[in-house]
């Protein structure tokens, strides 16, 4: 579940935040922190937004719901501008790695998994233009600075927006530029377009299309949907149609059903849980109305058709669990079984023997 936990809410929104992931049954959050907003200058790091976040991990840590943190947009000291978008990048990795040891050494063993960056095939996220060499130089600096503090601790790398899974992809470029072994897993966004209006039906060519591009590559890594999400707004000018609550609802549940049936996809994030609050709810605006909840908490029918199948997925989970410890429990009593037959087997025979007379059965059992 995509939140806005690390996005300038209130303590008690915060709050309000975690118990509703809680109460979805949602296993993972993924957060973010913007590189510029936490280190102003060198080593120095801005408490407030620091504590926010610290208050953040640890409230989705005590509700054991796993955490996937994704770090993007170099402060102005590090990219060499003055420039306030979301895109900026570093002109030295190192001062990247630099920050990345940081965080992972704040949050070892809390903190699951970082998405290294967000969107670097397109230019909002990646300034002034995406460059899939500049960013594998990117992605080894974060893979290389997060193991060499937590080597336990997953990393993604930065969901795609939309440049995978065709011929020579913004994927295809990261693997030529030396990608391959700087991830441990694949990460994407997937936002359904026209295929809201078949039941997803041509939706998963996306991320059959990035495991393409993997395999194309000799690459193996699991995939991550990190962003995927529909909207509930009438907004023509929208690059995704709108949907309507209860529509919604059914396509929020088909999407987990696709991808629970392939092998590959392992986390899907739903993007987001309520609608982002600077927008107030515009039913005009594509990008005010993908949240499972409105801005001040009130459920869409989406919320509940989540909850009922993260009910139903870990109801399954739970019957696979007890089939397989069934199993080995019976492949337990058959080795058991086994291992008891043949000292039963030897006592016949001593058994047996015994009424041709002792001296045969010693003889019998010298030779074993």
């Amino acid at each position: 579940m995509v939140t806005d936990l690390t996005w300038g809410i209130s303590s008690a929104d915060q709050d309000k935040t975690v118990a509703a992931i809680h109460d979805l049954g949602a296993r993972w959050a993924r957060l973010s922190i913007q590189w510029n907003a936490w280190e102003s200058a060198p080593g120095k790091y801005n408490p407030w937004e620091v504590e926010r976040t610290d208050r953040a991990v640890a409230l989705s840590h005590a509700q054991g719901i796993h955490l996937l943190v994704d770090v993007y947009n170099a402060p102005g000291w590090a990219a060499g501008t003055d420039g306030s978008g979301d895109g900026n990048v570093p002109k030295n990795m190192a001062d990247f790695a630099g920050f990345m040891r940081y965080v992972a050494s704040r949050y070892k063993g809390v903190v699951d998994a970082y998405e290294i960056w967000n969107e670097p095939d397109i230019a909002r996220f990646w300034s002034p233009g995406p460059d899939a060499t500049a960013y594998v130089g990117l992605l080894k600096s974060g893979y290389q600075a997060v193991k060499s503090v937590d080597p336990g601790t997953t990393v993604v790398s930065g969901g795609l927006s939309w440049d995978y899974g065709r011929p020579n992809s913004f994927l295809s470029r990261m693997y030529a530029a030396g990608a391959k072994g700087s991830f441990d897993v694949l990460g994407i966004h997937d936002y359904p377009d026209a295929s809201i209006f078949t039941a997803l039906s041509t939706w998963p060519n996306g991320f059959s299309g990035a495991r393409a591009d993997e395999m194309s590559h000799g690459d193996t890594k699991p995939i991550w949907i990190t962003e995927f999400g529909l909207n509930t707004a009438d907004d023509a000018s929208g690059w995704q149609p709108g949907v309507t609550p209860d529509r919604q609802a059914a396509l929020v549940t088909r999407a987990f059903e696709l991808t629970a049936s392939d092998p590959w996809v392992q986390v899907l994030f739903y993007y987001n849980l309520r609608n982002n609050w600077w927008s107030h709810d515009d039913p005009t605006s594509m990008e005010a109305q993908f949240g499972l909840m409105t801005t001040d908490f009130a459920k869409k029918p989406a919320y509940y058709a989540f909850q009922r199948y993260a009910e139903r997925s870990r109801a399954d989970g739970i019957r696979a669990e007890r089939r397989a410890s069934s199993s080995r429990r019976n492949a337990f009593r058959s080795r058991a079984a086994r291992r008891v037959r043949f000292p039963f087997q030897h006592v016949q025979a001593s058994i047996a023997a015994w009424g041709e007379g002792v001296a045969r059965t010693r003889s019998s059992a010298s030779r074993r």
